[in-house]
């Protein structure tokens, strides 16, 4: 069965919240197209109403990492320390770039105990930097061996990962190689064993590729490479993404030119539909993004209905809101009782377009 295996981000997340937050924006971004979603729970199953009365169904599986971090976090948020002590504290791994840590000796005080740096900045530094980022890769490499000895094609595999979760996808695939092989995994032969695609959304996979770097590995389409397709997914106004950006050119040195064209695709935006920027719900509201998405995990043509899709979706981008409110600015003249009126719609779309603004900030 085609199974999708989602790979949270960073932060408390669980691998049963993140599935809740795949489906219910997955439920919203396949309505822009007309088409509905439903997702149920108790079978691991989503399902897409396509084509009149057929449902194409794939399986659902999260993989979620926060139980490992949730019980170091304390000791990653003593502000009394500093964060290479902090780091000690877990346990720091035999890293390559290991003298990068001591260059965070002196980091930290100024973040006190602050609850971000334990679930966000923290979750980065224990992932990169100590032994727990082993046990994540290595489970994470575990589930995917795991799904294929029960029968299910590789090629029905499609991996779905969020921020940190492309640093985890990234490196698990590419232990998973005889290659770039950790002790304690298993492995997988990457012509017997390639992967249908992987969708890094937001993607950091280049900013911590401290064990396998992300341009020497096996996780790449092609013949040297663990999966048929590769795509990413980064909005210009995710600072996140921004910080080294995994951008391989079409020069040969990554891919052979026929497979960049065919197997990999990077899609950059720059809308802000409200809500939290680097969310995954921001990210598959956008059309852009999730006609990519959905036609891999989900099996689905959606060429037919996109452009109704980016219409509607525009509609909810704070760039249309904010002509909208522009346009009934424009027509406030206070004259008569009419123009006090229009007055009361423009100040309506001015407050709602400053609300939005403010969601996607607070969000």
């Amino acid at each position: 069965m085609r199974t999708i295996v989602l790979v949270h981000g960073m932060g408390q997340n669980t691998a049963d919240d993140f599935r809740e937050t795949f489906a219910k924006s997955a439920i919203e971004s396949l309505a822009l197209y007309g088409l509905t979603g439903k997702w149920t729970k108790s079978k691991n199953e989503f399902a897409v109403n396509y084509d009149g009365n057929k449902w194409e169904k794939t399986r659902v599986i999260g993989f979620g990492y926060n139980e490992l971090f949730e019980s170091r976090r304390q000791r990653i948020g003593d502000g009394s320390k500093s964060v290479l002590e902090r780091l000690e504290t877990v346990g720091l791994a035999d890293n390559p770039r290991r003298s990068i840590v001591s260059g965070l000796a002196n980091l930290g005080a100024a973040f006190g105990k602050d609850k971000f740096f334990q679930t966000h900045f923290g979750d980065v530094l224990m992932y990169a930097f100590t032994t727990v980022g082993e046990q994540v890769r290595i489970s994470l490499a575990e589930m995917i061996a795991g799904i294929i000895a029960r029968g299910t094609a590789p090629t029905d595999i499609h991996i779905v990962a969020h921020s940190l979760g492309n640093s985890v996808t990234h490196d698990a695939l590419a232990h998973l190689s005889a290659k770039h092989h950790e002790r304690g995994a298993s492995q997988l032969n990457i012509v017997t064993h390639k992967l249908g695609s992987v969708h890094m959304i937001a993607n950091v996979s280049n900013v911590l590729d401290y064990y396998v770097p992300v341009f020497e590995s096996y996780v790449r389409p092609g013949k040297e490479g663990c999966v048929n397709a590769y795509y990413q997914y980064n909005n210009t106004f995710d600072p996140f993404t921004r910080v080294s950006p995994f951008a391989p050119k079409n020069d040969g040195s990554w891919v052979i030119s026929s497979v960049y064209r065919n197997s990999y695709k990077a899609v950059a935006t720059n809308d802000i539909s409200g809500g939290n920027v680097h969310g995954l719900r921001h990210y598959l509201l956008n059309p852009e993004n999730s006609a990519r998405i959905f036609a891999e995990v989900f099996n689905v043509d959606l060429t037919s209905v996109f452009a109704g899709a980016k219409a509607a979706y525009k509609l909810l981008t704070l760039d249309q809101k904010a002509q909208a409110a522009k346009q009934a600015l424009q027509k406030v003249s206070i004259t008569d009782e009419k123009s006090i009126k229009n007055m009361e719609k423009a100040l309506k779309a001015l407050s709602k377009f400053l609300k939005d603004i403010k969601s996607s900030w607070d969000d």
